[in-house]
């Protein structure tokens, strides 16, 4: 700011000596006749101008065309506005042009305005250049767009109040637009309909950062690619992957979507799937092919604290009136002819099976037990009847030997 107004007195003395250095070679070479008891033209001294507290006018068919006033403010175009360091007006670039005077902005110590016909030339018009205080400001209200720019460099502030950069033409709907080569570009938007957005990033080619944050030069923390895949605390994102992240997550809630032909879940080292889930709720531990037979495929062992299987019908009705029990002799004859007990699967049939239903396994051996405890009290009570046979038959030999005995 100080260099800005210590350098506005120099520019001003450069310009007013130039205009003064030019009037006085034109009056030496033409026939001018000065009038006035308050205008002085010397020689002698190199001036010309006032003594007096006048404005010094210059005049084309006699139109002011430039005043210096007497506070050393100077207007150009025929604005005489003395509060001016210094204005300029007219229809092209500062070409002649009458208007009212403009008044300065409230506080103003110093502005330069520059106005035309499309601007217009009252209060608030044009192009300003002013400070106050400590503050300097440049720009326009409402009528015209500011173009700032430097080669291919461009910064457009537009007469609505959207805003672009690299580019004034303008058919997006952001408040604030950057777009470069290629499409690529940052729109910004305070909106607030169903179709407004915050901050909105366009590139023009699916691999290119749209957004990333970085520390370091080279190394990426987070970043957004243009086809939307991320990439966390990692810049190289694995090949078909939406997301990927080089580290620990913490979640309190994780849920999938159900896309058909997808896997939306896979645990896996650099050549081995440890856990994958299917697209249909299959759960494969330690292969990536689950059967989908199951809704769990364990691929090797499995250990828990307790293991709860649905009741698939229990095998109470061993314990019935009426059940019949086979005989140990038909039992006998089976297994002789099938080798494996009756209701249970051959080996064969698990080998076809690929295993066995664990609930129906444990219904039928917790059958075969049941019937195995009725095979042990029916023979315990066959016991019992030939134990009693036998102690009646050995009272009654026990007697007869006796009466042999008493009749020798």
């Amino acid at each position: 700011m100080k260099n800005l107004r210590t350098s506005e007195p120099r520019n001003f003395k450069l310009l007013l000596t130039s205009v003064l250095l030019f009037f006085a070679l034109a009056l030496q070479a033409q026939n001018w006749t000065p009038s006035g008891a308050n205008f002085t033209l010397s020689n002698a001294n190199g001036t010309i101008g006032t003594t007096t507290n006048h404005s010094l006018d210059f005049r084309t068919n006699n139109l002011s065309r430039l005043r210096i006033h007497s506070n050393g403010s100077i207007g150009i175009g025929g604005i005489n506005n003395a509060q001016r360091l210094m204005q300029l007006h007219g229809t092209g670039p500062i070409l002649a042009e009458m208007g009212s005077p403009i008044p300065p902005p409230a506080g103003s110590e110093s502005m330069l305005v520059i106005t035309n016909t499309e601007s217009g030339s009252t209060a608030w018009d044009g192009l300003r250049l002013g400070l106050q205080g400590n503050v300097a400001s440049l720009g326009t209200v409402d009528k015209l767009r500011m173009d700032v720019f430097n080669g291919p460099a461009l910064l457009s502030l537009r007469e609505d109040g959207r805003i672009t950069m690299f580019t004034s033409a303008f058919s997006y709907d952001a408040k604030f637009a950057i777009r470069s080569v290629g499409e690529n570009a940052l729109f910004i938007d305070n909106s607030n309909n169903t179709n407004g957005y915050g901050v909105r990033v366009q590139v023009s080619q699916n691999n290119v950062d749209a957004y990333s944050v970085t520390s370091g030069v080279n190394n990426s923390r987070f970043v957004v690619k243009g086809d939307g895949r991320v990439g966390v605390n990692t810049g190289t994102i694995g090949a078909g992957f939406i997301l990927d992240v080089n580290g620990r997550t913490r979640t309190q809630n994780i849920e999938v979507q159900k896309i058909a032909g997808s896997v939306p879940l896979v645990v896996k080292d650099a050549t081995t799937t440890q856990l994958i889930v299917t697209s249909e709720g299959v759960v494969g531990v330690g292969t990536a092919n689950p059967s989908t037979d199951y809704l769990l495929d364990v691929a090797g062992k499995l250990r828990a604290c307790e293991v709860r299987v649905n009741n698939p019908g229990w095998c109470d009705f061993v314990f019935e009136p009426d059940y019949k029990l086979l005989p140990l002799g038909e039992l006998k004859t089976f297994i002789k002819e099938n080798k494996h007990l009756p209701e249970m699967p051959s080996e064969k049939q698990v080998i076809e099976a690929g295993g066995i239903d664990l609930a129906q396994m444990n219904a039928a051996l917790l059958q075969r037990s049941e019937e195995n405890t009725l095979y042990i009290i029916a023979l315990e009570e066959k016991i019992n009847r030939l134990s009693s046979i036998v102690d009646a038959q050995t009272k009654l030999l026990e007697k007869l030997t006796n009466s042999t005995k008493s009749d020798e």
